[in-house]
């Protein structure tokens, strides 16, 4: 990662160069209003709206469908976009965790999982290479 374009010159702290990456969420590309934490936010909205309009009629069910829907075109969004910082990150791992659309429940499609796994795996790599790098090495060094 670079050092921010306003960073005092010859700022090289692991605290300025990471600040982008800790801060914020980014915009899913295919979702282009919405930020990785909008988006999980509004999955939660989704899904607590469905759950009250069940069992209040055909027409309720329907509009609890479609909120279902627009829920997990979200996830999957969510999902298969890499996560850029630990905000977005933050909110694949609330998706996966979620006891109705996420791993435990059994909705996610196995590639869209293995996507996501992979995706969190890669980022949380570059992270720890980064710090590594910089000789933020671990507080298990010794």
């Amino acid at each position: 990662m670079s050092i921010p374009n306003n960073a005092p010159k010859g700022a090289n702290t692991p605290a300025l160069s990471a600040a982008p990456i800790l801060t914020g969420s980014t915009r899913l590309p295919s979702v282009e209003i919405m930020t990785f934490a909008d988006a999980d936010a509004e999955v939660v909205a989704l899904l607590a709206a469905a759950n009250s309009k069940r069992g209040k009629g055909e027409e309720a069910e329907q509009e609890a469908d479609f909120n279902v829907t627009v829920a997990c075109e979200l996830r999957d969004a969510i999902l298969t976009t890499p996560p850029r910082t630990l905000a977005d990150a933050l909110a694949m791992l609330n998706r996966l965790a979620c006891k109705e659309t996420g791993l435990r429940c059994g909705l996610i499609p196995g590639g869209e999982m293995s996507v996501a796994v992979v995706l969190l795996r890669d980022f949380l790599a570059a992270l720890v290479l980064e710090s590594v790098q910089k000789g933020g090495g671990s507080s298990m060094d010794g």
